[in-house]
């Protein structure tokens, strides 16, 4: 069970990620701003990940995030890309979840995202 802590904060945004994705026991996800040329243009590059050696049934907690579009990426601990996301964005005062899981319907992507909370729109 995860606690949930769905408490806004104005500043910031605060993002949850679960690791569901049993076939990736260990994983690295990056959170990289999103280039001028949008989603397709973002490269991990030198970024450091958000969440290193991320274990399969784990969760980050609250993590707060400034305000702002992201590509996100998982990869494996020697950077083999599983995954990588369009753009997303968080707000100031957002709380958002994601779920890692396996996406073998997805010929681009090992791995993939299920989003909820305030991703979800009405």
């Amino acid at each position: 069970m995860f606690e949930d802590d769905n408490r806004a904060i104005a500043t910031a945004a605060k993002l949850r990620v679960i690791h569901g994705a049993a076939e990736a026991q260990v994983v690295n996800v990056y959170l990289v701003p999103t280039a001028e040329g949008g989603a397709d243009a973002t490269l991990i590059g030198n970024a450091q990940p958000a969440l290193a050696d991320f274990t399969f049934g784990d969760s980050s907690g609250y993590l707060q995030v400034p305000a702002g579009d992201y590509v996100v990426f998982i990869t494996t601990t020697d950077n083999a890309q599983l995954f990588k996301s369009g753009s997303v964005t968080l707000a100031n005062g957002g709380v958002y979840t994601a779920v890692a899981r396996l996406a073998p319907d997805d010929p681009e992507n090992t791995a993939g995202l299920t989003l909820m909370d305030d991703f979800a729109q009405p």
